[in-house]
């Protein structure tokens, strides 16, 4: 799915994003606008000849600069930036835009972006975003609830439209114009040029991220540009730019090529001195002719001023193709190569020589035809046999190209026809199948703890899961033949084949009316059944429908597929009056323990297509069940020939899980880098109090003596050369959970910086910086410092009672001391603090520093001279202080801080699995190591089996334009119409493929092979069981209708294939083997069911901050489809920070349902940490679960929005959660049945997060929860 994005364009604006000392980022200078733009949407030359000129976007992800380039004007005046941008479209074309409301998904239409960071702080992105509509969005960090001052207009014209901004420096909370360096990044959102093209070149996959952003300075007189930045101007012009200006000085033009993947690699440096008077002028850039060979190139331009400072830098990549390129595509199903050619120049002909073995030859010619590729087609027949060398060889009036290709076997390659993952066993955990024969005409399949019934009919007529009926009565085929109900006389039932896998047999009916039906019926081990019929009417049907009744008490919740990104609306409580929808391959019914899907591969042979009720659901009325009403035909139809149905079943759970999230506990962080890598924990264990009456708002004191013990390790060098940056904390007050994002964290102190060589102090809200100044200081190791920061009116700090600096108050304590926690330590002191004291007043210090007694005035004193107990890591991994000597009798000390590697950190926090993403191969989702990286994949397994960790490697559907195969393949086996377009380094975009193409047997037989050499435990699966809907005729996809049009097939038994092989091919290699499968969104259980474990609820990162949880997620959202039980696969939760909750909040949800969240970031680390070693003393996911929505007999909470779940264990006890799922506080009495539940009514307990101990008087128990927070309560069996 495609985020909110950020951009930049190229202007003559100081832009640079990152260190401030990279010279080659982007930047430039924006010049003082000579007359302030009318924001109309028309962009007239008089009106924006005063700006800086942008160019040379780039394709995001990556640098290479696009062929058609937008451009973008920028200027500002005291008031605002003003900023235009003029976008190509297709010829005689209007912009595309739906968008009509504000703050609506304007930036899924051709739009700008235009992404500005005020004070060059990398926190704090604002977003500003039109479309050719002049619809505007606007966002703080992707939370749309800001609204700002701003104007934006625009104007679509056939072939270009245009946008206009202009942007308050008050809205970006700026009193005045900026003076000094702030971020910029301009995006243009356009699917004719390619998706989204950025100015700076974003270093990840968020077009958020403010430190990527280019550098702007505002300048006072006119500034230069390059305003040709394009690819022609480069190649076909010879790097040729148009330099232009309204500023008379000269300039330096430093031109840098470097030349990649040639013969003949190096580096071009060409500087060229500008004297012009105001004008445009053209410039070749190197005077001596560079390498005109086919490559990759990076070209850095800069412009420099008098004082030799560059005003403007970009660095773009950009390829010169070969003079003659020839590509083979295979269809391998169809046994036919196409041969395709690209010549530099315009060829007459181009020449195909195709030389197999025994050294035969054939030669065919190809004219440019309409598409000017040079097409030529190959039947296997024609072909030699074995390799082929296949040459071209393009003819032009005066030119000539030749280029070649080696092709093995390309009609039958090795990995054709694999038997990997085939199988006659059944895997673990489920059991061989067994068939019962009743009478003639019933069976009962009996696969694990489902029973399948089949009385005269191809269809269920009963199925049991765990002895509990969910059908209410049989399935049925109903309607009209000739007039006539439809009434089945079946003449047998037979049984062709019984395996412990599967069990099928043969019906043959015939209807009273003549109409012959029959079909053949499997059933396997997941008793998933597949029903292929072929009804041949011979006349007219009217209003077939397909009815599956169920049980009243399993249709509580309603699932379908495919739902919609964005939203879970497709997994909610069955509405009340029904529901009806056009045609769906997937529906499921069930509560919360079992349930019952149907699904169907296409509408073919269904009449109408376009039917919007072809899937309804009647609603329990005057005792008639709850029916699935699939309307095959709606009103008449009639048909001289057979038609062909295949139909699905499936009751669920799919299985009895070996184990659970709770069980593989797997965090994503793989890289080829682990084994060296360290933690990332510079963090010691700090002390810790509550800050409530320790600090006053309005005025106070907190002084202490500081003794580093690291040295100054950059004296004398400026500060905007120094490399290290370490924070040494000292005292934090912090009013948020540990290792929150800084965007949106708040907090205040004092610590000591290497970067300012000093201590700073600072003040934080809601991620916005208030104030962070600092002093200078020389030191050596072991000096004592007393540090003293008092605030009022004004923040000032003390060095040994001098005064260091001050600044003005805008609000030292940034939010109210009863939520908050101060900290002594903390993020790597590396040295020693002694005699801390706060006070309620503002009191300079006076020698002597202590040591302090207690006055009036002091609300905390700490000596520090009790000797510390702990010693060594915490279970954290975090280090404990120790006692030693200090400035008066003890204090407390934290050495230099010695980072764990981060396998054995991340493994002594609990976790058991990593998953290493894309990343492994170069290509993405492509299923072997390149020889490069398959040393560094063997040492990674072998250090994660050394840690005692798993290993997944991650593999999806996609299929990257830069892999080997991609030419010869891509035609077969990519989805129609394409889909997908996933970006990422280096270049290229990935598609989806079809499992029903021979995609499946190349990536099944490379999958094979790399489990035998590596020991890798399975896979990370990202979408690789989604069913997706194609077309594509080269695979046998698709259905032409009665209508002439072609309709999709979602290849649900091929992709079901592809899933059954892959988890028996994992597991017969590794007796635990797991596929976690990424599913947001889909619950095909046909191919879900292999899947070890799931992680979901990606679909709703488009939601931004501030959105309400329980309206993005509500609860019987969350309890259809993100649990697993009821559908016997393990469920994880996916967390984005902030899109729109945090993972820290939302565990007091998903926990609720005894759901865990994979841990990305540290403060829900921890927090998964606790409960995993929880898992360990009391194994609660296997424990009897008591859920909120069942459970209010022996339960009970007195406030709103607080819920309970608790787990019982006969040998460990009860572990209760109680959550607060509300924005406010929640004073609440918890109130147990105890005696019911086997305990005494006055019980001890634990509460397991915080290590307290609490005591249940008569069952009760009263509790205060901060918005968000849960309480895990163990009552231990006595």
């Amino acid at each position: 799915m495609k985020r909110l994005l950020f951009t930049t364009c190229l202007i003559a604006v100081a832009v640079t994003a990152g260190p401030a000392d990279n010279t080659t980022w982007t930047k430039s200078q924006i010049p003082q606008a000579a007359i302030a733009a009318v924001i109309d949407g028309s962009i007239s030359a008089n009106e924006w000849q005063d700006a800086a000129i942008c160019t040379g976007f780039i394709q995001f992800v990556g640098s290479k600069l696009v062929d058609n380039q937008p451009i973008a004007y920028l200027k500002w005046t005291p008031q605002a930036l003003q900023i235009a941008v003029e976008t190509p479209l297709e010829p005689g074309k209007l912009a595309i835009a739906k968008a009509t409301d504000f703050d609506g998904a304007v930036w899924e239409d051709d739009s700008v972006e235009i992404h500005l960071d005020p004070t060059h702080s990398h926190e704090k992105n604002y977003q500003f975003v039109v479309n050719a509509l002049g619809v505007r969005f606007d966002s703080i960090q992707g939370d749309k609830s800001f609204d700002g001052i701003w104007t934006a207009a625009a104007k679509n014209t056939p072939g270009r439209w245009y946008a206009e901004v202009e942007i308050p420096w008050t809205t970006l909370s700026l009193e005045k114009a900026p003076t000094d360096v702030f971020g910029i990044n301009i995006a243009v959102n356009s699917k004719y040029l390619g998706g989204i093209l950025t100015w700076s070149t974003m270093r990840g996959r968020r077009l958020h991220r403010a430190e990527d952003f280019a550098h702007a300075i505002l300048a006072n007189q006119p500034v230069p540009s390059l305003s040709t930045f394009t690819l022609q101007s480069i190649i076909e012009d010879g790097f040729q730019f148009h330099y232009q200006t309204q500023n008379p000085q000269p300039y330096t033009l430093e031109a840098t090529l470097h030349v990649e993947n040639q013969q003949n690699p190096g580096t071009f440096t060409q500087r060229k001195a500008i004297k012009q008077a105001i004008g445009t002028k053209a410039i070749p850039v190197f005077d001596s002719e560079v390498p005109p060979t086919p490559g990759t190139y990076s070209l850095e331009i800069m412009l420099k001023n008098q004082r030799n400072a560059p005003v403007f830098t970009r660095t773009v990549e950009f390829t010169i193709p070969k003079p003659l390129a020839i590509k083979a595509a295979t269809l391998i199903g169809k046994q036919v190569i196409k041969l395709t050619a690209k010549p530099a120049f315009d060829a007459a002909t181009v020449t195909y020589e195709i030389t197999g073995d025994g050294n035969r030859k054939i030669t065919r010619e190809a004219t440019p035809g309409a598409n000017k590729d040079y097409l030529v087609e190959f039947q296997a027949a024609e072909l030699p046999k074995g390799n082929l060398t296949i040459k071209g060889i393009a003819q032009g009036e005066t030119q000539r190209a030749t280029d070649e290709l080696n092709l093995e076997n390309p009609l039958n390659p090795e990995w054709l026809g694999t038997k990997e993952g085939l199988s006659d066993k059944v895997p673990a955990p489920w059991v061989p199948v067994k068939l019962q024969e009743d009478k003639a005409n019933q069976r009962t399949v009996i696969a694990g703890q489902n029973e399948i019934q089949f009385v005269e009919s191809p269809f269920p007529t009963q199925v049991k899961n765990g002895n509990i009926e969910l059908l209410a009565q049989p399935i049925q085929l109903k309607g009209l033949h000739d007039g006539k109900p439809i009434n089945w006389k079946f003449d047998n039932i037979k049984t062709t084949e019984i395996k412990e896998t599967h069990a099928t047999f043969q019906i043959n009916a015939t209807s009273t009316t003549g109409m012959t039906l029959k079909g053949t019926i499997s059933v396997e081990f997941d008793a998933m059944v597949r029903c292929d019929l072929q009804l041949d009417p011979r006349g007219t049907l009217e209003n077939i429908t397909l009815e599956i009744p169920f049980k009243g008490t399993i249709a509580k919740y309603l699932y379908h597929y495919p739902g919609r990104w964005g939203s879970i609306s497709n997994s909610a409580a069955l509405p009340e009056n029904g529901w009806i929808h056009p045609f769906k391959p997937y529906v499921w019914m069930g509560n919360e323990e079992r349930g019952f899907s149907w699904f169907c591969e296409s509408q073919e042979n269904w009449f109408p297509y376009e039917n919007k009720s072809a899937l309804t659901i009647t609603p329990p009325q005057n005792g008639k069940p709850v029916t699935l009403i699939c309307t095959i035909i709606d009103g008449k139809f009639t048909s001289q020939k057979p038609l062909d149905y295949t139909f699905g079943f499936q009751p669920t759970p799919v299985k009895v899980p070996e184990k659970d999230a709770w069980d593989y506990r797997i965090v994503h962080s793989g890289n080829y880098g682990l084994p060296e890598r360290l933690s990332d924990i510079r963090r010691a264990e700090p002390k810790t109090w509550p800050l409530k009456n320790l600090v006053n708002p309005s005025q106070g004191t907190i002084e202490c003596w500081y003794r580093p013990a690291y040295p100054q390790r950059e004296r004398g060098i400026p500060r905007n050369e120094r490399k290290i940056g370490t924070n040494h904390s000292i005292v934090t007050m912090r009013w948020h959970e540990e290792n929150s994002s800084a965007m949106t964290s708040t907090n205040a102190g004092f610590y000591w910086n290497e970067l300012v060589q000093g201590p700073v102090v600072w003040s934080r809200k809601s991620g916005t910086v208030l104030f962070a100044p600092g002093k200078q200081i020389d030191w050596e190791p072991g000096q004592w410092f007393h540090l003293a920061m008092t605030w009022k009116d004004k923040v000032r700090l003390y060095v040994n009672g001098e005064l260091a600096f001050e600044t003005e108050n805008k609000g030292m304590i940034p939010d109210d001391p009863a939520t908050g926690t101060l900290l002594v330590g903390d993020n790597t002191p590396e040295g020693s603090i002694d005699e801390l004291r706060i006070l309620d007043v503002e009191r300079p210090p006076v020698a002597p520093f202590g040591p302090y007694a207690k006055d009036a005035h002091t609300t905390l004193l700490e000596h520090f001279d009790t000797p510390e107990t702990l010693t060594g890591l915490s279970p954290r991994g975090y280090q404990y202080p120790t006692t030693t000597t200090g400035k008066f009798g003890n204090c407390i000390s934290w050495g230099a801080v010695d980072r764990m590697p981060y396998l054995k950190w991340i493994r002594h926090l609990g976790a058991r699995t990593i998953c290493f993403h894309e990343h492994w191969s170069p290509y993405q989702s492509y299923p072997y190591v390149t020889e490069e990286n398959r040393p560094k994949l063997t040492k990674l397994v072998n250090a994660c089996k050394e840690n005692d960790l798993e290993l997944l490697l991650y593999m999806s559907r996609e299929f990257s334009d830069n892999s080997p195969v991609w030419d010869l393949l891509g035609d077969e086996v990519l989805t129609v119409p394409r889909s997908g377009g996933y970006t990422r380094k280096p270049d290229q975009k990935a598609y989806y493929t079809c499992w029903n193409s021979v995609w499946k047997d190349f990536v099944l037989h490379h999958l094979g092979k790399m489990m035998d050499e590596f020991p890798i435990q399975g896979w990370y699966l990202d979408g690789s069981e989604v069913p997706g809907p194609c077309k594509n005729p080269n695979h046998g996809c698709g259905f032409v209708g009665y209508d002439g049009k072609t309709y999709p097939k979602y290849a649900i038994f091929q992709t079901r294939d592809f899933m059954k092989r892959l988890y028996n091919l994992t597991r017969s290699r590794r007796k635990d083997g797991q596929l976690n499968i990424h599913n947001s969104t889909v619950m095909v259980t046909p191919t879900l069911s292999f899947g070890t474990s799931t992680w979901n609820g990606e679909q709703l990162d488009t939601h931004k901050v501030g959105a309400k949880t329980l309206e993005v997620l509500p609860m019987d959202s969350f309890r259809t489809e993100l649990m697993g039980y009821q559908w016997g696969i393990p469920s994880e939760f996916l967390v984005y920070e902030g899109m729109p909750y945090f993972a820290r909040d939302m565990i007091s949800y998903t926990i609720l349902h005894g759901v865990p969240i994979r841990p990305a970031v540290l403060d829900i680390t921890y927090i998964m940490s606790k409960l995993w070693k929880l898992h360990d003393e009391f194994p609660f996911s296997h424990a009897k679960m008591l859920p909120y929505w069942n459970n209010q007999e022996n339960f009970q909470t007195s406030a709103a929005n607080t819920y309970v779940t608790a787990f019982q264990d006969n040998n460990k006890g009860l572990l209760v959660i109680i959550s607060n799922l509300d924005d406010n506080n929640a004073e609440t009495t918890l109130k147990i049945n105890l005696k019911n539940l086997g305990f005494p009514m006055n019980q001890h307990a634990i509460e397991w997060m915080n290590q307290e101990e609490i005591q249940f008087i008569n069952g009760n128990c009263k509790f205060n929860l901060k918005p968000w927070e849960f309480k895990a309560i163990w009552i231990k069996k006595s």
